[in-house]
C-alpha cells in the first residue's frame, strides 16, 4: 500500500528519477562531426513564433519536417497528432495550411534570396493538383470564450463569407453549418475538395474547462462534448469532399539531437564554449529536454522538446524552460487524488487503447486509469520508455516514465509534493 509522508515522496522521486537518468553503461548515439562552415545568413532562433509563413518570410531558423509530412499525406487521409503543449503542433498545422493552399514560394526557396528550398521541393509533390480550399480551426481559441456552440457556428460563418459563400452557411445547427461550409468550400475549391485542419481538437473538453468551478465544469463538459461530437460527425459525413484531415491534440513535431547539430550549429557551438563542455553537451540536452516517444522508438530517435531547446539556444543556459512556459499543472491534482501514484507514473499501458482518442477522454482526466495516463502523456508529463508485445493479448504494451529533468523536477515533483502534503485538519 502506498503510504503518505515525506519518506514516500522521497522514495517515489528516486524511483521516477531512475526512469529518465540514462545508465552510464549505455552507448549514447552521437552524430558524426559536421562541417563548421558558416551559412551565408545566420537565421534567428525563436520560440515565440509558430506560424510557418511568418517563420519563412522573416527568415527564422526552421527544422525541416516537410519530407515527413509528404509521406504522411501520401499514406493517410485522416491523421491525429497528440503531443504536449509547445511541441510544434501549431507550426505543423500552419505548414500544412500553406502547403495545401499552394504557397509554393514558401517551400521552394523563392520567397527570399536567403532561403534554402525545403525537402518537399525535391519530391514529386503536385502543386497544381494539391491546391485546395483549407478549413483551419483553432479550437483552443474558439472554446476559450463562453458559448462554444455559438462561437463555432460564428467561425464557420466567417470562413464561408471569406471564401465567397456569402451567408449561405446554416447558423441554426453545428451539423448544418459544418455541412454547408464543407460543401460550399469544396464547390469553390480548385480541386473540388477541401482540407480540414483542426488544432487542439480536445480543448473544448479539456483545457478550456480548467478555470471553471466543479459545478460549472460538469455542465460545460456535457454541452461541449455534444457540440464537438456533432462537429466531428458532420465532418465525417462529408468525407467524399475532403482530401485530407489533420487533428492535433495536446516524432514529427520534436527535434532529434542530429537535427540540433544540423540546424543550430552556431548557437550550439556558442553554448558549448560558454559552458566549457564538449562531448557532454549532447547528453545534457537529452537529460534536460529529451526522452519523448509515443511508441517503439530507438534511443537515438527519441525527441527533444523543441520549445525548450530553442529557449536553451537563445538564452544559452540550462533551466526549466518548458515547465516555466506552460505553467503549473496543479489542475491535474484533482484527477490524481486517490490514485496509486507509482502505478500511474511507472505503469504499463496498451498502446492500441481507445483512450488515445481525445474525444473519449473525460475532462481533467476523470475516468479509468488509462484515461489518466493518456492525459499525462498528452501533457508531456509522461513518455513511453519501452514497448513489449504481450504474449497473451498480442497487443503492444508501453512502459511509462517521466521523460526528463525539466519535467521531473519542475512539473511532476510539485504535483507529488502537493498530493502527499498533510491535510490541514
Amino acid at each position: 500500500m502506498w503510504a503518505a509522508g515525506s519518506r514516500c515522496r522521497c522514495r517515489l522521486a528516486r524511483r521516477l528519477a531512475r526512469r529518465y537518468v540514462p545508465s552510464t553503461t549505455e552507448q549514447i548515439h552521437r552524430p558524426p562531426p559536421v562541417s563548421t562552415a558558416r551559412e551565408p545568413v545566420e537565421r534567428r532562433i525563436t520560440s515565440s513564433v509558430s506560424t510557418f509563413s511568418v517563420m519563412r518570410e522573416e527568415n527564422f531558423a526552421l527544422v525541416d519536417k516537410t519530407a515527413q509530412l509528404e509521406r504522411i499525406i501520401s499514406s493517410h487521409q485522416k491523421v491525429m497528432l497528440c503531443r504536449p503543449p509547445k511541441f510544434g503542433k501549431t507550426l505543423t498545422v500552419t505548414t500544412l495550411a500553406s502547403l495545401f493552399r499552394g504557397h509554393k514560394h514558401l517551400f521552394d526557396g523563392t520567397a527570399s534570396p536567403d532561403h534554402r528550398p525545403l525537402n518537399i521541393a525535391e519530391t514529386a509533390w503536385d502543386w497544381h493538383a494539391e491546391t485546395h480550399n483549407v478549413l483551419h480551426f483553432d479550437m483552443a481559441g474558439i472554446a476559450r470564450r463562453t458559448g462554444f456552440r455559438a462561437n463555432l457556428i460564428d467561425v464557420m460563418g466567417r470562413l464561408g463569407r471569406h471564401m465567397g459563400l456569402g451567408d449561405t452557411v446554416n447558423a441554426a445547427s453545428v451539423k448544418g453549418a459544418t455541412r454547408d461550409l464543407i460543401e460550399g468550400a469544396a464547390r469553390l475549391s480548385p480541386s473540388g475538395k477541401v482540407v480540414v485542419l483542426i488544432d487542439e481538437v480536445d480543448a473544448p473538453v479539456g483545457s478550456a474547462l480548467r478555470p471553471l468551478s466543479d459545478a460549472e465544469r460538469k455542465v460545460a463538459l456535457a454541452s461541449n462534448q455534444r457540440v464537438l461530437s456533432d462537429f466531428l460527425e458532420a465532418i465525417d459525413a462529408q468525407e467524399s469532399l475532403i482530401r485530407f484531415q489533420f487533428y492535433t491534440g495536446v516524432g514529427l513535431a520534436g527535434y532529434t539531437i542530429q537535427e540540433v547539430h544540423e540546424n543550430f550549429q552556431k548557437a550550439r557551438y556558442a553554448l558549448q564554449h560558454r559552458l566549457k563542455i564538449a562531448d557532454e553537451l549532447d547528453q545534457h540536452i537529452i537529460d534536460w529536454y529529451g526522452g519523448y516517444a509515443w511508441g517503439d522508438v530507438p534511443e537515438a530517435r527519441r525527441l527533444l522538446n523543441p520549445f525548450a531547446v530553442n529557449q536553451l539556444l537563445v538564452r544559452q543556459d540550462f533551466g526549466p524552460h518548458w515547465s516555466s512556459a506552460v505553467g503549473s499543472h496543479m489542475w491535474v491534482y484533482d484527477a490524481l487524488r486517490g490514485c496509486d501514484i507509482p502505478d500511474i507514473f511507472e505503469g504499463r499501458i496498451p498502446l492500441q487503447s481507445n483512450a488515445m482518442s481525445p474525444w473519449n477522454l473525460q475532462a481533467q482526466g476523470r475516468g479509468d486509469v488509462n484515461d489518466i495516463r493518456n492525459l499525462l502523456l498528452r501533457l508531456g508529463l509522461l513518455t513511453v520508455k519501452e514497448v513489449e508485445l504481450d504474449p497473451k493479448s498480442l497487443m503492444r504494451i508501453g512502459t511509462l516514465g517521466v521523460p526528463n529533468l525539466d519535467v521531473h523536477d519542475y512539473s511532476v515533483r510539485p504535483l507529488i509534493d502537493a498530493l502527499y502534503l498533510p491535510s490541514a485538519d
